[in-house]
């Protein structure tokens, strides 16, 4: 059971030689949350419905287990965002 943290997924990324403004372009995600996306920086991430989709698509994209890459990614968010008092309950 993989853990996809936004490391592993520049990882993978680069080791597929894939430029986020690629990504960027397809997804129309914006490169801004897909460099938070892969720092974690859940800080500058948007709401985690759409923080959802976006590591979905990207997943997608670098042709990873979609629903495990957003499976682990959105528990460490949604931890964060319970630590926090952001997420609304």
């Amino acid at each position: 059971d993989a853990e996809y943290t936004g490391e592993v997924l520049r990882r993978i990324r680069e080791a597929k030689g894939i430029e986020l403004r690629e990504i960027t372009a397809r997804t129309k995600i914006g490169t801004t949350y897909l460099e938070a996306i892969e720092r974690e920086d859940y800080d500058n991430l948007p709401a985690l419905v759409y923080t959802r989709g976006f590591v979905g698509e990207m997943a997608k994209f670098l042709e990873l287990d979609h629903a495990r890459v957003v499976e682990t990614f959105i528990k460490r968010f949604r931890k964060f965002l319970e630590e926090s008092g952001k997420l609304d309950r």
